[in-house]
């Protein structure tokens, strides 16, 4: 499967952020899977959310990001299975 320059986008933003783009400069590690969301607009626009899950380290408090375009979410505790 070939990455859009939309995705790469979204990944590099996201990337930035675990490799120090935070307000406390943390290096995260990065987990799997990555988490890709499609909300659809209307008939014919999809709006996409790509996300990253934080280790248990920083799960508690996540450091906040520098760039507006990254945001936090909380979800509640799952189970995820990848292959």
């Amino acid at each position: 499967m070939k990455c859009t320059k939309d995705e790469y986008g979204m990944f590099m933003k996201l990337f930035r952020y675990i490799t120090g783009a935070n307000d406390v400069e943390a290096k995260i590690m990065m987990t799997f899977p990555v988490s890709v969301k499609l909300h659809q607009i209307d008939e014919n626009t999809f709006e996409q959310e790509m996300g990253f899950y934080l280790d248990e380290k920083h799960q508690t408090n996540p450091p906040e990001p520098t760039n507006p375009a990254v945001y936090l979410v909380k979800r509640p505790t799952m189970n995820i299975y990848t292959r």
